[in-house]
């Protein structure tokens, strides 16, 4: 195939190359045919003779000069190419710093972020609670949650897809906790939106669904330490989206540290992040 191709972009050369070698042949004629020749046919000869040559040669230069400009504007795209995987490349390894400890969401596939569009949805699923399943704060046990959501609206949801996560986190170097507020918001909706999937599950009127999330790990005496002073938090994330939505459920809330390291979640008091 690329030999067939060469020879395709040799056409135009040939061609050009061709017709000069005419001219030539009209210019040069034998000398026996030159007495013989007519004054009408000399005038007719000499013309085709420069018409041939100005085609032909100009047609060589005009191919020559198309395939440099071709092989700049390759050279220039496969540069654009290389730099757009290089910033590409980059987003990816800045969209990876921040690390959540979220729970156990099950293995699902991707889906671009663009909502699909279909008929308007009269049901809707909302964070219906958080039920805090340890209720103590020690060194050595994961921090463990229940997550709700449940559809208050008029009609069934269809292909309902979620998303939870929970974590313990503190902010890093000199950010506040309003700022690691988004940073763990913002984080979270990224990895929603990545491993959703386009069908899930049907949820009736009134009905729940929810799962149970630990922290990633152990409790470590620094982070039990920290999160009573209120130096770090403890987040629950919920996402869904669902057939016919107009728009998709996005909670991220805290829990406020209790009075006491044995009186966890009696009651819990949940605050909304910032964001």
């Amino acid at each position: 195939m690329e030999t067939i191709h060469s020879l395709f972009d040799m056409l135009p050369d040939i061609a050009g190359i061709l017709l000069a070698a005419l001219s030539l042949s009209l210019i040069f004629i034998p000398k026996e045919l030159r007495v013989l020749e007519a004054e009408k046919w000399r005038w007719l000869r000499w013309t085709l003779a420069i018409s041939f040559a100005i085609v032909g040669i100009g047609g060589v230069i005009s191919n020559s000069k198309q395939k440099a400009d071709d092989k700049k504007s390759r050279q220039q795209l496969e540069g654009d190419v290389k730099s757009l995987k290089g910033q590409i490349a980059d987003i990816k390894a800045n969209t990876d710093i921040l690390v959540i400890a979220a729970g156990s969401v099950p293995p699902q596939t991707s889906l671009a972020p663009q909502r699909p569009t279909f008929e308007k949805s009269l049901g809707f699923l909302q964070l219906s609670r958080i039920e805090i399943r340890t209720r103590e704060v020690i060194a050595g046990q994961p921090l463990s949650a229940n997550i709700y959501l449940i559809n208050k609206g008029a009609e069934p949801v269809y292909d309902a897809v979620r998303v939870f996560a929970v974590g313990l986190m503190a902010p890093i170097g000199t950010d506040d906790l309003d700022t690691l507020d988004k940073k763990v918001h913002d984080k979270l909706l990224k990895t929603a939106l990545r491993e959703t999937k386009p069908i899930g599950h049907t949820v009736g009127v009134g009905e729940e669904i929810w799962n149970t999330l630990n922290t990633a790990e152990p409790l470590t005496q620094e982070q039990v330490d920290r999160f009573m002073q209120g130096k770090a938090r403890f987040y629950v994330y919920a996402w869904a989206r669902w057939k016919g939505g107009q728009r998709d459920l996005d909670v991220c809330r805290w829990l406020q540290p209790p009075p006491t390291v044995n009186a966890l979640g009696t009651p819990a008091v949940w605050h909304d992040c910032v964001y």
